[in-house]
């Protein structure tokens, strides 16, 4: 992103921009036009070019324009990923966020800055062997006073192979291999909950296994009844990696895991867990 002077306009400009775009209670659409795109910037670092965003603007009863930014997301670049780690992890962030949106010829067409952004919400994708569409994490951010103004710069394409793909994950508790999972269903992370250790469930659907399984399918099935009989807790971790299935693109930790129920069909048994924490592994980390 080029220097403030050239990005920003001064005050009395945004202003006006402001007065000519914003309808209170209205959303001001970053996808409104289908053909634009729109990339983050997380602290002065290109963030990568996002699925689709919406800003929706409000006047405040004290005059002020509130603006809340969603987006949703299949590439999670580190600034980005380092953020949401940070928030699920209750640290308040020292950066700020700018959504820029371009139109297919690249040209600039409008831009939001939020300073210091704090993430309301966490929309965490369902992983399933059978589905080879890429899947999106949903970020919402709480309501904050935004500068609005035109992008100074241009991000480059998204790194080849990076995106989240639904049935590149792998699960797993301890030493105890989910090799015989389907699908695990979505989860979103409302991050006051999470901070009051309000928090979802982890649902997993499982193939059936028999006596013809292999040896790993059937140390899974041993392995979950004996853990729902004994009533411990194991740590978690759920992997989605990339394309080459080695490269970790997003990890989930879960922390004092235990079985709550597995219910056996004759079709896929599912089995549901609770848990007393959870977090996101940030870039740095892998």
């Amino acid at each position: 992103m080029t220097a403030r002077r050239r990005t920003f306009r001064c005050r009395a400009a945004m202003t006006r921009v402001a007065t000519i775009l914003i309808v209170a209670g209205a959303p001001i659409t970053a996808d409104a036009q289908t053909s634009n795109r729109q990339a983050l910037m997380i602290g002065g670092t290109w963030s990568g070019w996002i699925d689709s965003a919406r800003v929706a603007q409000s006047t405040l009863s004290t005059g002020a324009i509130s603006t809340q930014v969603s987006i949703q997301t299949s590439y999670l670049a580190a600034p980005l990923l380092n953020l949401i780690a940070a928030s699920v992890a209750g640290k308040l962030p020292s950066t700020s966020l700018v959504l820029s949106t371009f139109s297919s010829t690249g040209s600039p067409v409008s831009l939001v800055k939020v300073g210091y952004p704090r993430i309301q919400e966490v929309d965490l994708p369902a992983a399933d062997t059978r589905n080879t569409a890429p899947i999106l994490v949903g970020v919402k951010f709480v309501p904050a006073t935004a500068e609005l103004g035109t992008p100074g710069s241009y991000p480059g394409p998204n790194p080849i192979g990076q995106a989240l793909h639904s049935n590149y994950f792998h699960l797993q508790f301890d030493s105890l291999d989910a090799t015989t999972a389907i699908s695990i269903a979505p989860m979103s992370l409302v991050l006051t909950d999470v901070l009051k250790g309000i928090l979802p469930y982890l649902v997993l659907t499982t193939a059936v296994t028999t006596s013809t399984s292999p040896v790993s399918s059937q140390l899974w099935a041993t392995g979950v009844q004996k853990w729902l009989q004994s009533q411990t807790t194991k740590s978690g971790t759920l992997t989605f990696l990339a394309s080459d299935f080695k490269t970790p693109l997003l990890v989930v930790r879960f922390a004092g895991v235990r079985v709550k129920s597995i219910v056996n069909t004759t079709t896929n048994p599912v089995v549901t867990f609770t848990m007393t924490g959870i977090g996101i592994q940030g870039a740095a980390m892998y």
